[in-house]
């Protein structure tokens, strides 16, 4: 599934990311889980995930999209790759007009949308988006058969 919202967390053991503009950013020290490689990517991003973690849990963030095929699109990302990492980016053909660089991180990574893409409004994640009781649910239904 494809998440575009604000916020929306992709962690995963292995990732293919496009972008059309990735720029290596500092090495970031966590104290629960070592030293970090961050990693900006700016103009119509894409983090998809090819290999979920084992075991299917999440490390970083209890609200982490963790599934095989998840991707997070937007227009601006910021992504956390386990360990010092040097990228080696292939350019691609994104649309007939733009270029794009793409990379595979086989690790570790936290990413996150930092900004959506323009004109995409009021999504919610279904994960962070607390769920109706059933009775409040049905009293709700019955006000508005009335």
């Amino acid at each position: 599934m494809n998440y575009v919202y604000m916020g929306a967390k992709l962690e995963c053991a292995h990732s293919e990311i496009t972008s059309r503009k990735i720029l290596p950013g500092s090495l970031v020290s966590f104290q629960d889980f070592g030293m970090f490689s961050k990693f900006k990517c700016e103009r119509n991003s894409k983090a998809k995930n090819i290999k979920e973690l084992n075991p299917k849990f999440p490390i970083v963030n209890k609200f982490s999209h963790l599934n095989l095929n998840d991707a997070l699109s937007g227009s601006d990302l910021v992504i956390y790759a386990e360990g010092i990492i040097a990228l080696k980016i292939d350019k691609i053909n994104l649309t007939g007009r733009h270029k794009a660089q793409k990379t595979n991180l086989s690790c570790f990574i936290f990413a996150e949308i930092t900004r959506m893409t323009s004109g995409i409004s009021g999504i919610k994640d279904k994960l962070q988006v607390a769920p109706l009781s059933q009775k409040l649910l049905n009293e709700w239904i019955t006000e508005q058969n009335k």
